[in-house]
């Protein structure tokens, strides 16, 4: 079974999301962030489960249902 890439992750003053890609730079951790006000929204815009969107406030959440 392969592990998954386990990348180092790093939030700047502004809010933005990166990872480290590897090759000593750092890349865009999320092209697109969607947005739903709930679990119920996400599954209609088709966010899968355990799939990252964020409310209007722009806190992130994890698909859980």
């Amino acid at each position: 079974m392969a592990k998954p890439d386990l990348v180092d992750m790093y939030v700047t003053a502004s809010g933005q999301i990166f990872k480290d890609d590897g090759e000593s730079s750092l890349a865009p951790a999320f092209r697109v962030i969607p947005i739903a006000a709930d679990d119920s929204g996400a599954n209609t815009i088709g966010v899968p489960v355990g799939g990252i969107y964020s409310t209007s406030a722009g806190v992130l959440h994890v698909r859980l249902a």
